[in-house]
């Protein structure tokens, strides 16, 4: 008896779901020293320090890309003038896949692709490329969000849209999980009384009560599993009012267990429906 009741519980166990949780990616970046060290671009910084009250130039570029150079070196003609109002995060993405993937998410939360490098952004304001038409109004973007004590930082926006979204998710996913939880253990209840009731009876006096059965027996028997039927479809509609995003299944499977018991073999066979989601 315990054998089969473990049994049970093993195959139910296996159908509950649950969550492992991502580790929060690190970026790889440089400041604007170590990026006009890659690339190669002469500069002396010795009046020019970063600090946390600095302006931030989000810079994503292409090792090697020719605008994202000029860019660079036009930073690095202000540093004397301009350099106290700014510090710069750089993140290479043509050959940093995570840094690409962040560069497009950046350009989705400012409603402006990024479809090519360099792609500058300062505070809100984006700059799709580089020319030299664009230096005043890169310095006034410096500037203004220098005052602002980067009052907009899309990082920081970024991160809270993607917290929000996580647990609304999660949120979600737990609401769907107990549901599961509790339909498993009902069948794990039902699976049990099942066994309990079949193991009390005699192998030939079941083997008799098989004979005896009639059509009546049959389509009693028939109703109740299409009862089941209709009370997992229900189950699976409630699934999907509290996560639209899951695709419920329902699952058939048999589980056969041979006990020994005095010398007297029994088979005990079973289905149990199992009730979950694909997410």
């Amino acid at each position: 008896m315990k054998k089969v009741f473990l049994a049970i519980l093993i195959s139910v166990l296996c159908f509950i779901p649950f969550s492992v949780n991502a580790e929060e990616k690190e970026y790889k970046t440089l400041n604007l020293d170590e990026a006009l060290k890659e690339e190669k671009i002469d500069h002396d910084f010795s009046n020019y320090k970063e600090t946390d009250d600095q302006a931030i130039i989000y810079l994503f570029r292409g090792k090697g890309c020719a605008y994202c150079k000029k860019f660079l070196t036009y930073l690095n003609s202000i540093v004397d003038d301009y350099g106290k109002y700014f510090k710069v995060v750089s993140y290479e993405v043509w050959y940093d896949n995570d840094n690409a993937e962040l560069m497009e998410k950046v350009g989705n939360l400012l409603g402006q692709k990024a479809e090519g490098v360099p792609y500058i952004v300062i505070g809100d304001k984006v700059f799709a490329g580089y020319a030299e038409s664009y230096n005043d109004e890169i310095k006034e973007a410096i500037k203004k969000q220098y005052d602002s004590k980067n009052e907009y930082d899309v990082m920081k926006k970024l991160a809270e849209s993607s917290d929000n979204a996580e647990e609304t998710t999660t949120t979600k996913s737990s609401d769907t999980t107990a549901l599961i939880i509790i339909v498993n253990l009902l069948f794990i209840a039902v699976a049990t009384v099942i066994i309990v009731l079949f193991n009390n009876k005699n192998k030939l006096e079941i083997m008799d009560k098989l004979e005896e059965m009639d059509s009546n027996c049959i389509l009693s028997a028939l109703d109740i599993f299409i009862e089941i039927v209709a009370f997992l479809l229900f189950i699976v509609e409630i699934i999907k009012l509290v996560d639209p995003t899951a695709k419920p299944v329902i699952v058939l499977f048999s589980l056969s267990t041979a006990i020994n018991e005095s010398s007297n073999v029994y088979l005990t066979e079973f289905s149990v429906l199992f009730c979950g989601k694909i997410s």
